[in-house]
């Protein structure tokens, strides 16, 4: 079976707001993550295409993105500062100030202004002086709070020009049989983000996509991930080697899993 990176791109949308041409049904609030396709894929798929380029065009006016990701990293180092003992008085403030905010109202000044104040407060709180150390630390702490947080699966209900298509993101941590995992190395609900350079067991954000139109039927299915190899590892090294076909199983696991009638040919012992 020939197993290639299937091309997907992610948007991501604020749900629980209207926007221009696009009505949500979904019952979940919260930043929900949809992908489309890169390259057209011919006659079939023009309905596909058609949603695809709504959400595009929904992403690229959602101008109040910035907020919601400076709101969820003020929360993120907020919490790793508190952990540790030291002074979140500064963070809080910030965190109360964009509270007042509106989509579309934050701005660069303000997105900048948020990281020299964590940037600062790390610093004193791990003594740290070195800038690149410092920018380290930063990324190192954010990466932990992605990969050691709940990885749900995402369902959502668009209308698009009367129609009902149903939206479905499974994270690899719920990519099971029952209640059994179909990866040699257990995710235990979690997941791993695409910072995570040096990850040798699990490859990065990966998920299965399925779009069904208002009957049910399946119009899309496929895997997104991220970078096979863990390219944070010493160039040409075995552990470099090693962890680039524990990903390259776990691609071809999940795309059996993707494909029920193949899945149950290769539980049966068959190739395929």
């Amino acid at each position: 079976m020939h197993i290639t990176n299937l091309g997907l791109h992610q948007v991501s949308f604020q749900s629980g707001d209207s926007y221009k041409g696009a009505e949500e049904t979904g019952n979940q609030k919260g930043v929900s993550v949809i992908s489309y396709q890169r390259v057209k894929n011919g006659e079939r798929n023009k309905g596909v295409e058609a949603l695809n380029r709504l959400y595009l065009q929904n992403q690229t006016s959602l101008t109040g993105k910035g907020l919601l990701f400076a709101r969820d990293r003020a929360a993120v180092f907020y919490e790793a500062i508190k952990l540790a003992g030291g002074d979140t008085s500064k963070i809080k403030a910030m965190m109360e100030q964009l509270d007042t905010y509106k989509l579309g109202e934050v701005d660069k000044r303000n997105i900048n202004e948020l990281n020299k104040v964590i940037s600062e407060e790390i610093r004193a709180q791990l003594g740290i002086k070195n800038k690149k150390e410092l920018q380290s630390e930063i990324k190192q702490i954010f990466t932990n709070y992605l990969n050691n947080k709940n990885w749900e699966p995402i369902n959502k209900n668009i209308n698009y020009h009367g129609k009902n298509y149903g939206f479905q993101l499974t994270p690899a941590s719920h990519m099971k049989i029952g209640n059994k995992n179909i990866f040699v190395k257990e995710y235990n609900g979690k997941g791993i983000c695409c910072a995570s350079t040096r990850e040798s067991k699990h490859i990065a954000n990966m998920w299965l996509s399925k779009v069904v139109d208002d009957e049910g039927k399946e119009i899309f299915s496929g895997i997104r991930h991220g970078v096979i190899s863990a390219y944070g590892l010493k160039k040409n090294s075995s552990e470099r080697a090693v962890a680039a076909r524990n990903k390259a199983e776990e691609l071809a696991s999940a795309a059996l899993y993707s494909r029920q009638e193949l899945l149950s040919q290769a539980l049966s012992g068959k190739t395929v």
